[in-house]
């Protein structure tokens, strides 16, 4: 089985790097290992930022293959330019290569990004081939492009079959009722790894994108109405200028607060589940007026409760209405106060067996994929 997205074995040379899709895609993996015997990841991302890299092949393990384009350097003005030109001229050259050696109707997933509609379109109809289209978000809504939004949809309706993050991302894409499955993240409970700290502290993280107005400032500010028996931690990715005024606002708000507030950078896999392990609640403090949070379930979710955290989250349609809202402690007014407020709340709520949940939903996702795999290529 061949499969289509940003994919990257190693973050210390090889970007971007996006953490909620990975650890969702290496669990979509391990439950396709079930099915099928050989999994060949064409990876579209960039494998090097600064340098020219050759197309390249690394073998995951005895099931799974990672295949990379060719990459181009971006590090000044000129080499931007030259990438721009003839970086999808490489894409689909890297594409062609490999799907050409796909079956007539063979079934391809790809996980849907915001970029490369027309090349992938192009390839799936010049090689007779079928695509289940993983659906995390609508790009188009996170950044407010309506032209972006429009051929989002156009490429949504090439696909055979869906796996969406949501309910609600049915009701919007699949008119036309074609084999779907909802994931709304990886169905893994870890009980491996990290103990709680035994300091008397109440540990909160936020983890996510550091973006002022994605809620990572909402989780910061709520600082200001705790006191010293909480610590505030904020794990997260973003650009220089993000982190910086993402230092800044900490800097500025422990002058004014008892509760400790820390900056512990960018963590993933294991060292990920093990920093989580280490905390007692996890917080969702994105903005309920922006757009995608109408179709988006916010992946850190299940990243907490796979952890055993209790989960302090905004209310929003998607999530009221999972299968997860059991294990949420949610405020209604998007402030500090009634976040902190939430906070308190949650050291004394939700006590439901995570473990044994995950492990349901786990078995009849399986079941789901399984099911869905066989119904696009039978159709």
């Amino acid at each position: 089985m061949r499969v289509v997205c940003f994919y990257t074995n190693d973050i210390k040379n090889k970007g971007p790097f996006f953490p909620a899709s990975q650890n969702k895609l290496n669990y979509i993996f391990g439950c396709l290992k079930t099915n099928v015997e050989k999994i060949e990841i064409l990876s579209l991302t960039n494998v090097s930022l600064n340098g020219k890299a050759k197309e390249s092949e690394i073998f995951y393990d005895e099931n799974t293959t990672i295949y990379y384009p060719k990459s181009l350097p971006r590090n000044n003005i000129i080499n931007k330019l030259i990438y721009k030109i003839w970086n999808k001229k490489l894409i689909y050259k890297f594409l062609k290569k490999y799907l050409s050696n796909c079956k007539k109707g063979e079934v391809v997933y790809v996980y849907h990004m915001a970029v490369y509609h027309s090349i992938l379109s192009k390839l799936l109809r010049k090689f007779h081939l079928k695509m289940i289209l993983e659906v995390e978000e609508i790009y188009g809504d996170v950044f407010n492009n309506k032209k972006l939004r429009k051929r989002e949809f156009k490429f949504f309706n090439k696909a055979d079959g869906y796996l969406f993050a949501s309910k609600e991302l049915n009701a919007l894409i699949n008119h036309d009722n074609r084999p779907y499955a909802i994931l709304y993240g990886p169905y893994q409970f870890n009980d491996f790894c990290g103990q709680r700290r035994n300091d008397d502290l109440i540990h909160c993280v936020y983890s996510g994108i550091l973006d002022l107005e994605k809620g990572c400032n909402n989780a910061i500010n709520a600082a200001l109405y705790l006191d010293g028996k909480f610590h505030i931690h904020i794990l997260g990715y973003g650009t220089d200028k993000q982190k910086n005024e993402i230092l800044s606002l900490i800097e500025n708000v422990s002058k004014q607060t008892k509760c400790l507030i820390t900056f512990d950078g960018l963590k993933t896999g294991k060292e990920y589940d093990e920093f989580l392990r280490t905390c007692d609640i996890g917080l969702c403090t994105q903005n309920p007026n922006a757009k995608f949070n109408g179709t988006s379930f916010p992946s850190k979710l299940l990243a907490y409760i796979s952890n055993n955290l209790k989960v302090v989250s905004v209310k929003t349609n998607v999530i009221e209405d999972s299968p997860f809202k059991q294990f949420i402690t949610f405020y209604d007014i998007n402030s500090p106060q009634c976040i902190a407020d939430a906070i308190r709340r949650a050291t004394f709520e939700n006590t439901h067996d995570a473990k044994k949940f995950l492990s349901t939903m786990d078995k009849r996702f399986k079941s789901d994929l399984k099911e869905l795999f066989g119904m696009v290529e039978h159709n």
